[in-house]
């Protein structure tokens, strides 16, 4: 499946020409290098020529395959590796490879939804992972978010991956047990935003945003950040459509 296909809420985005704002690029200090490992070439083309559009982001080398991967392990540090490893000549175990022998931040970007090879990619240190359908903008801004240490998932993934035993009355339940502040502070964490990019925008301490963070892990009977962004997909709070909106500050 190309990066152009699309179905349902994905047929809102384009997968050519669609750009970061600059908010967005403001969430790391400086330009990402990225990696993009896809064995399809029509699929890498349109995913180098859309990553080397945005100012924030650095293409620093591609491979079509598992060989590939594995000369370039090692030779780029502080990378973001954009892969799919669902593909004949890639395979889902060049991602234990890439946890066992490099500090990349993988960003798993694949048509595949199974739930089983989402659980299997979170295992072996993905910290994202987005369907092709969902577009360039998603991407862009995933690999932004990924750059900043943060988790995240096409809905989709995130239902495989955290199937949660409260219905959808419960976790709507337990969405308004959060403060208006708490659900602010969801909201960003979920597309992104770091403790201390989220104290700039709501103009508070580091220490009151990690306050407010833990009284809403409790609210939710959830165990970590992971999990709280997971439940925010899950109760539709956040989607992959929100990804090309960015926090403004707070004034109220």
């Amino acid at each position: 499946m190309s990066p152009e296909a699309s179905s349902g809420e994905a047929e809102r985005h384009n997968f050519v020409g669609s750009a970061l704002s600059p908010s967005a690029q403001n969430l790391v200090g400086s330009r990402v290098d990225v990696l993009v490992i896809e064995a399809d070439p029509l699929a890498r083309g349109v995913i180098k020529e859309n990553i080397c559009r945005e100012p924030c982001l650095n293409l620093v080398a591609e491979a079509d395959g598992r060989d590939g991967a594995r000369e370039l392990m090692g030779s780029c540090p502080d990378c973001v590796v954009v892969i799919d490893p669902y593909q004949p000549k890639v395979g889902p175990s060049v991602l234990h490879e890439i946890a066992e022998t490099c500090q990349w931040q993988v960003l798993v970007f694949t048509a595949t939804r199974s739930r089983s090879f989402v659980s299997q990619a979170v295992a072996a240190g993905a910290m994202g992972y987005l369907l092709k359908e969902n577009g360039a903008r998603a991407l862009s801004a995933a690999v932004v978010a990924v750059a900043s240490g943060n988790v995240v998932l096409a809905d989709s993934a995130a239902r495989a991956l955290l199937p949660m035993p409260a219905g959808g009355n419960m976790r709507g339940r337990l969405l308004r047990n959060l403060t208006e502040q708490e659900l602010r502070i969801l909201r960003f964490l979920s597309l992104g935003a770091s403790t201390s990019e989220i104290a700039a925008v709501l103009h508070i301490s580091d220490s009151t945003v990690k306050s407010h963070i833990s009284h809403m892990l409790s609210k939710l009977e959830v165990r970590d950040r992971t999990q709280a962004v997971v439940f925010a997909y899950q109760s539709g709070l956040i989607s992959v459509a929100d990804f090309d909106w960015t926090p403004t500050p707070h004034r109220g």
